[in-house]
Parts: structure tokens; C-alpha cells; sequence
């Protein structure tokens, strides 16, 4: 196992325990976890991945379990438990990841 491994799975683990949280990002997630932004940040890009990736892949995996539960629920309620901070945000999200355009 690589030494960065377990650095990424508690990343991973704190996202998927806080991405309803509206004002999640890498630095909440770094200072919960005790470490610095930019180890972070080169951790998940090894694994070619970024925090906000993480955090907007949860999300939509929330809303998507969420949606059929909540049949009877806006747009904006469902996006908003599932931690978007406005609904247009997880309207837009499929579309793009932000590393997906990065060079």
C-alpha cells in the first residue's frame, strides 16, 4: 500500500460524512483531518482526481438516493440536503467535471 493511500480514504471517508455540509470544501476538509490544504490537493491529484470532484460526485450520489424518497420534493429541496448550495449547482454538475478541462 502506498504511503498517500490512507491520506486519500480518509479524504474520501470525511467527504462522503460531510457533503451535505453547504460550505464543504478542501479546506474544511483538510483542517477536520488535521493536514494542509496542498497535501490535500496533491494527494487527490495523484489520484487524478480534485477535492471539489469529490465533493460534487457525492453530492449527486446523495441527491440521486435521495430523489426517490423525496418524490413528492423540489429540485431545490433535494439539491439543497444534499449539500448544493443552490439547486442550479447540481443542475449544471453532470456536465463537467472542473479537472476535466485542466491541462
Amino acid at each position: 500500500m502506498r504511503q498517500r493511500d490512507p491520506v486519500a480514504q480518509s479524504v474520501r471517508g470525511h467527504v462522503r460524512a460531510h457533503a451535505h455540509e453547504h460550505d464543504l470544501d478542501v479546506h474544511r476538509v483538510a483542517a477536520a483531518l488535521g493536514w494542509c490544504v496542498r497535501h490535500v490537493q496533491a494527494v487527490l491529484q495523484e489520484g487524478g482526481t480534485t477535492c471539489r470532484d469529490l465533493i460534487r460526485t457525492q453530492r449527486l450520489e446523495r441527491a440521486r438516493l435521495l430523489s426517490p424518497q423525496w418524490s413528492d420534493v423540489t429540485i431545490a429541496d433535494t439539491a439543497s440536503a444534499s449539500g448544493f448550495a443552490a439547486h442550479a449547482a447540481a443542475i449544471t454538475s453532470p456536465r463537467r467535471p472542473s479537472s476535466a478541462g485542466r491541462r
